[in-house]
């Protein structure tokens, strides 16, 4: 008989009660870490124009319910997943907010379904952003962190070789359109609502191979009106989650990203490189009354003229393209020591309104010393440039409005249990 405390867990996780009674396993793991650290050039709330240097702390802590049950001839085992992570002193998730899924094992590979991590994210942050980068790697771009409403296929490992697939279901919202006005200030542009139901999804595809000496990574992901994409000029690159709770776009708009990375093990040296390139197509419609060209101001504060390209039914079309390219290395030494040094370049975005010197250049290095398997401390240093002073397309570690760059020295403890 099962204890009532996996009856309760076999409850929560659906379809998992075709699984046999005699055979049901729930575990927990997760991290947890603390991290001292100074920053340069920080925002001063009493002049938001003056920088200077300040000390801060983060704790966190990430906690996974995993349940495994064994199937049948065709379902071998049924898993779930409850995950929460909470980050003194600004995040508080509730259980099921990280990860929430179903899923199944068969001998044509794994099905899930459930709020989960994009894999494409994963391999990013898992392989391309080691030692300080500041998630340049795995954060940033076109693609979502998560897939709230997701649906995942994936293969089995054939020489090397593993797919993986993910679709999330989105929603359905109302389609909002901008309307010129005036007021005491001048023009203005108001959103109201057209009647027109858009429909919201996203989609991504990832091939991987990983031998001995080397790991590939090739994906590309795909989000059609994504509330995470709703930006006037799509300059906020950085995905959180697919439409989660009510956060539907109000307007159409595209976000595409294609990546690719390579990581080659020699001995105790692991060297890796990563590249993407991330595309976000905001389109919209003026009120049919109107037929004239208008321009809205950008976050990064650049003026854009909505008329240069028009998709097929004569809505304006705004386009913004990036890349960003992050190369690294890591060593293993005297057992219990290593150390990592990288850099990660991200271009200057580009689109209808033309160059945008929003791009930044990020150098890393870290030492890290284990104390046991699941214990290691280690001293991190990060600095960022930015291509505009105060002005850049990811924050990194904060900075004020006049800062050309930013520097964090960080002390810290990480605990895998």
């Amino acid at each position: 008989m099962l204890s009532s405390k996996n009856k309760v867990m076999s409850l929560v996780a659906g379809s998992l009660l075709l699984a046999t009674a005699a055979s049901a396993e729930v575990s927990f793991s997760g991290g947890a870490e603390l991290d001292l650290m100074y920053k340069t050039n920080q925002t001063q709330s009493s002049n938001p124009d003056k920088a200077r240097g300040g000390f801060g702390q983060e704790a966190s802590v990430v906690l996974n319910v995993d349940g495994t049950h064994e199937g049948n001839a065709v379902f071998k085992t049924l898993k779930w997943r409850l995950a929460q992570k909470a980050a003194t002193d600004y995040r508080y998730d509730p259980l099921g907010i990280r990860e929430a899924w179903v899923g199944t094992e068969t001998d044509v590979g794994e099905f899930r379904g459930g709020n989960q991590f994009s894999n494409l994210y994963l391999a990013l942050d898992g392989f391309y952003s080691a030692h300080g980068t500041g998630n340049l790697m795995g954060d940033f771009g076109a693609h979502e962190v998560q897939y709230t409403r997701g649906l995942t296929y994936i293969s089995p490992v054939f020489e090397g070789f593993q797919f993986s697939t993910q679709y999330d279901m989105g929603g359905k919202h109302n389609y909002q359109t901008w309307t010129k006005g005036t007021d005491v200030y001048g023009t203005t542009y108001q959103k109201e609502n057209t009647g027109t139901i858009l429909t919201s999804y996203a989609n991504e595809f990832l091939l991987t191979y990983d031998s001995t000496y080397v790991h590939l990574d090739a994906g590309y992901f795909r989000g059609v009106n994504s509330g995470t994409a709703d930006n006037f000029v799509s300059d906020a690159f950085g995905g959180t989650r697919v439409d989660q709770g009510s956060a539907y776009g109000t307007n159409r708009n595209l976000a595409e990203e294609f990546v690719g990375g390579a990581m080659f093990k020699i001995a105790d040296f692991n060297i890796y490189a990563a590249y993407s390139h991330s595309h976000k197509q905001f389109r919209d419609r003026l009120n049919p009354a109107e037929d004239e060209t208008f321009s809205a101001q950008g976050n990064d504060g650049m003026d854009y003229v909505v008329n240069e390209s028009l998709d097929k039914t004569g809505a304006p079309s705004i386009n913004r393209r990036i890349h960003k390219i992050g190369v690294g290395a890591s060593y293993k030494f005297l057992e219990k020591n290593s150390v990592g040094l990288g850099y990660v370049n991200v271009f200057n975005s580009y689109g209808t309104g033309g160059e945008v010197k929003d791009g930044l250049s990020s150098y890393y290095a870290q030492y890290n010393y284990a104390i046991n398997d699941n214990v290691s401390t280690f001293v991190q240093a990060r600095h960022a440039t930015f291509n505009t002073k105060g002005n850049s397309s990811w924050v990194t570690d904060g900075g004020a409005t006049n800062a050309k760059d930013v520097t964090r020295i960080l002390v810290g403890t990480y605990i895998s249990f």
